[in-house]
């Protein structure tokens, strides 16, 4: 049992921005139904990186993580009689999530005008790179161009020496999971309207705008007087704020109140040029910030991540580790919380699961199903959801529509 227990999604999308979207939702107990175009599916099922980094069609573990405890349905897509099961579906689903761009959504029926006029209950969550309207709607997108696109990347690292340093990406896909987080969030919202009015209703995600609040306070600069800093000029007004080496590692020291600031001093035994008029408040010493890191640098050479976080913590001081993802798995607070569990997989054995973000006591967690082979539950849910007899879905098959 779950939160979304009795709630029906298909989720016809490839890749990662509306898997995980649709993951989402089955993790809260929604029957989610994976829908994938034949001949070749989901290209999510060759993306790396791969079970014993042996490449191949179902070793992807990206894929193996997104889509566990869905059931898998492929159809010919272009087929009058696979458009007609598709249409069947939605009959009977509760939510369709899509990433189709404008002229295959037409083809397939599945604009909003239309899906609605035919089926009034239904939720449609359509996730793409910049939105159903304005003059970007028809482009085709990857996650990492949204991600560039909403100008995350120019603001990446904070501060540059010139303008001639580039830009940085951050690591895995991040414009993906927050489209689908994002999405996930609003069908969500869009599941209790229904509850009060029975109405479906259209969530529409750009994923270039899940990043956008990512970037508040340069956006907020901007839209408050238009001013634009340049990327070399570009300054937090504070410090100590930054990173520093540390004799395991580095430490982020990201120090915003004055009170911090007389914390770390205590920490750190009061030095004398503490007191100099240069480290007076927070902005002279953003001012002098290369002096005063010259100056913190010896300390913390001395350091010891966990040790200095310990005490850190014991001063309420903002600092912490820089963690590897090892460290981070090994963590007692992620063994703790069971952050992995470990379940079965058909192609490649033992399979650790991420578990979600959260823990509900209306949704016990435990390993889910893993990810379906391409049209593995066909059969079972035309037959169950549709009532068609074993011959006719012979036929079907047959005729390579499923």
């Amino acid at each position: 049992m779950g939160l979304l227990t009795g709630i029906k999604v298909i989720e016809w999308g490839d890749a990662i921005t509306a898997p995980f979207c649709g993951k989402v939702l089955a993790d809260l107990g929604a029957t989610v139904i994976k829908l994938e175009s034949l001949p070749k599916g989901d290209p999510g099922r060759g993306l790396p990186p791969f079970a014993h980094e042996q490449p191949g069609r179902d070793r992807s573990l990206l894929f193996a993580h997104l889509n566990a405890r869905k059931q898998g349905v492929a159809i010919d897509m272009t087929a009058d009689a696979g458009l007609e099961i598709f249409e069947t579906l939605l009959g009977e689903a509760d939510v369709l999530i899509e990433d189709r761009l404008p002229e295959e959504r037409a083809a397939a029926g599945i604009a909003y005008d239309d899906v609605h006029a035919k089926f009034p209950h239904l939720v449609v969550a359509s996730l793409t790179p910049y939105g159903c309207t304005g003059p970007y709607k028809d482009r085709r997108g990857e996650p990492s161009v949204s991600f560039h696109m909403s100008g995350a990347g120019y603001a990446t690292p904070s501060e540059v020496e010139s303008v001639e340093q580039p830009p940085l990406s951050l690591a895995g896909r991040p414009a993906a999971m927050t489209g689908g987080l994002c999405g996930a969030a609003a069908t969500l919202l869009a599941l209790l309207s229904r509850s009060f009015d029975g109405e479906g209703s259209h969530v529409d995600v750009a994923e270039v705008e899940t990043i956008l609040p990512v970037m508040a306070s340069p956006l907020n600069l901007l839209a408050f007087d238009g001013s634009v800093q340049p990327r070399e000029a570009r300054g937090h007004g504070l410090a100590p704020f930054d990173f520093y080496r540390v004799r395991d590692g580095y430490a982020s020291v990201f120090l915003v109140q004055e009170a911090h600031w007389q914390r770390l001093m205590k920490l750190m035994g009061n030095p004398e040029w503490a007191h100099a008029p240069m480290f007076a408040d927070r902005r002279l010493r953003a001012q002098y910030r290369e002096d005063l890191g010259n100056l913190l640098q010896p300390w913390f050479d001395e350091q010891r991540n966990e040790d200095l976080y310990q005490r850190a913590q014991a001063m309420d001081l903002p600092i912490g580790p820089v963690r590897g993802m090892d460290e981070v798995l090994a963590d007692a607070q992620s063994a703790f919380r069971e952050v992995f569990q470990h379940g079965r997989h058909p192609s490649f054995g033992d399979m650790p699961y991420l578990q979600p973000p959260y823990r509900s006591t209306a949704v016990p967690w435990h390993a889910p199903a893993p990810a379906p082979s391409l049209g593995q539950h066909t059969s079972g849910i035309l037959q169950g959801w549709l009532g068609l007899s074993k011959h006719e879905v012979a036929s079907l098959a047959a005729a390579g529509v499923i």
